[in-house]
């Protein structure tokens, strides 16, 4: 839906016919983590995206990057290349940690 990818704020606007899925989320929790991605895209000089691509590729899953062009797919070849360090990976583990929500963005 593109909320890690930087595309969305958590407290919208939302694409029409949206809404109703992007209203279920913790946006307190959400705007932490969206935070801590975009400051680590800083650091980093990579997208949003592949931060968040490489937080699962760290944990050893093997994520779906979903791209609609080019760019999107550039974005998501970022991922690739670096590695976040353990404590990177371990505050974004802690801010989105799944007992700390239960709006829906982590169940679907």
């Amino acid at each position: 839906m593109g909320l890690l990818t930087g595309k969305y704020l958590p407290t919208g606007p939302f694409p029409k016919g949206r809404e109703k899925p992007f209203m279920k989320f913790d946006t307190e929790q959400l705007t932490r983590l969206l935070s801590a991605l975009n400051k680590l895209s800083e650091r980093y000089k990579k997208a949003p995206s592949a931060i968040a691509l490489n937080w699962c590729i760290v944990k050893g899953t093997v994520p779906l990057g979903g791209a609609r062009t080019a760019e999107h797919v550039k974005q998501n070849a970022e991922a690739l290349g670096f590695r976040l360090t353990k404590e990177e990976v371990a505050e974004l583990d802690m801010l989105s940690f799944l007992g700390s929500n239960n709006r829906g963005w982590q169940h679907g």
